[in-house]
């Protein structure tokens, strides 16, 4: 797995690569746990991610709850649909507001993104 962290202000693109799988979940728990303490909002951008395991699924829940904790917000986007599915198999899709892309983001997480809605996005956009 390779993490690219894109931050814009008060907000941070977290871009995993690869599996995310035991193996890698320390490593996912720290970039997320740092983006998500210096930022307001922290985007994990799925879209390159070709698979996920229960243990990176359990870090992205620890992550998006301490965010909450702390103020913060965080999403999960551009995820590819089996692996929504296995998110929802284990019930943190929703508790993530794991997206298809940015036109499925509510407003306000919207506007910190300056996203238009109607913009297609996503691994299948373009």
């Amino acid at each position: 797995m390779n993490v690219h962290v894109v931050p814009d202000g008060s907000v941070a693109i977290v871009q995993p690569s690869g599996e995310l799988d035991l193996a890698a979940s320390p490593s996912l728990r720290a970039v997320l746990l740092e983006a998500c303490a210096r930022h307001d909002l922290t985007i994990a951008d799925l879209s390159k991610v070709t698979f996920v395991d229960s243990a990176a699924v359990g870090v992205l829940v620890y992550a998006a709850k301490r965010c909450r904790h702390d103020g913060h917000q965080m999403r999960v986007l551009n995820a590819r649909a089996r692996i929504v599915r296995a998110m929802g198999a284990l019930g943190a899709d929703t508790m993530l507001g794991v997206n298809v892309g940015l036109a499925d983001l509510d407003g306000p997480t919207r506007a910190l993104l300056g996203a238009q809605p109607g913009r297609p996005s996503g691994p299948d956009a373009g």
